[in-house]
């Protein structure tokens, strides 16, 4: 005896599953690509194989039948398991080969000036670093590694927190020379501001603009021309450090500029944000070894940055009630 005699078709399976999920013959022929003809004969000679109705056949569409209900969950739960399975088989064919997701900014300011220190500790991993200027969603661009801004937890991956954000004023040293001194974030809209285009990041990683942190301190961006706008956060930090105004800096992105002097603070004022930056992993990659070696190296670097260029603890920013903070001292 054949062992998958009594197996249906899988053509057959697969539009019904679709079928079932959207519980529309329409919407299962888009996505599948067929007509909905197509869908319905699927589904018909399913029916016939089985000898009992998947579907209720209504005016304005199809419902499930209980017996419909119950395959099309266990036929989900398969398909489910043939793909974590061709999924684990597929990185494991590519062997040392890591690709890592993450925001062009992050990339560019803090990951590829670091590269090199984990070349010489992993030679044999092939890392391929995916860079895109909106947050990444794990499960749709599926990285072995992904870096994601207010990161919502989710079956099957696993999180790690890597830093919170706080977000300053700088410049180039260069910029203040010859101008009066800023006092306060009530000085700022006078200056030549550099914007972030922020259309790309709605939702949890949105990153706050100058209109909202200069709100957070009572000020407010004066009408008329915006400055200068930029669609990548890189180029708005390589921007500020030539001296061409002023920016907001992600204290985890400037450091390595304030902390050698190409950029400066020039108020002390400072907004610390609930959103967090996180490490997110496959549940079934989570023990892999290159997976290991990359995320422990991104954290030790992560800690050495931020101590080397914590504020010292006379200047530590202290919270405010509106979550934005002021350096002491």
């Amino acid at each position: 005896m054949k062992r998958h005699a009594n197996l249906p078709p899988l053509s057959a399976l697969c539009a019904f599953e679709v079928a079932g999920r959207h519980e529309s013959f329409t919407k299962a022929a888009e996505e599948l690509c067929l007509t909905q003809s197509a869908v319905s004969r699927h589904v018909r000679s399913l029916e016939t194989h089985l000898g009992i109705a998947l579907f209720r056949r209504e005016h304005r569409g199809v419902r499930l039948t209980p017996a419909g209900r119950e395959l099309c969950e266990a036929v989900a739960l398969g398909f489910a398991h043939i793909a974590s399975s061709a999924r684990l088989v597929r990185r494991q064919s590519r062997r040392d080969r890591l690709s890592v997701g993450m925001h062009t900014a992050i990339a560019s300011l803090f990951v590829a000036p670091r590269l090199s220190s984990f070349r010489q500790a992993h030679p044999d991993i092939d890392l391929h670093i995916v860079t895109l200027e909106r947050n990444l969603v794990p499960r749709a661009d599926r990285y072995d590694v992904c870096i994601v801004m207010g990161y919502q937890p989710e079956p099957d991956f696993v999180s790690e927190l890597l830093f919170r954000e706080e977000i300053y004023p700088v410049c180039a040293p260069s910029y203040l020379e010859g101008r009066h001194p800023l006092r306060g974030p009530e000085d700022l809209p006078r200056e030549t501001l550099l914007h972030l285009d922020d259309a790309y990041y709605r939702g949890p990683g949105s990153p706050i603009g100058w209109e909202r942190w200069l709100e957070l301190f009572g000020a407010a961006l004066r009408p008329g021309p915006r400055g200068l706008v930029f669609n990548s956060y890189a180029m708005v930090i390589q921007t500020a450090a030539r001296g061409a105004g002023v920016a907001l800096g992600w204290h985890n992105l400037v450091c390595d500029y304030v902390h050698e002097g190409s950029l400066v603070r020039p108020v002390e004022q400072s907004c610390c944000l609930d959103r967090e930056q996180h490490l997110v992993v496959p549940v079934e990659l989570a023990e892999k070894e290159e997976v290991v070696a990359f995320t422990d190296w991104l954290k030790h670097e992560i800690r050495d940055a931020l101590h080397d260029s914590a504020p010292s603890p006379d200047r530590h920013p202290r919270a405010l009630p509106s979550m934005c903070s002021s350096r002491s001292g």
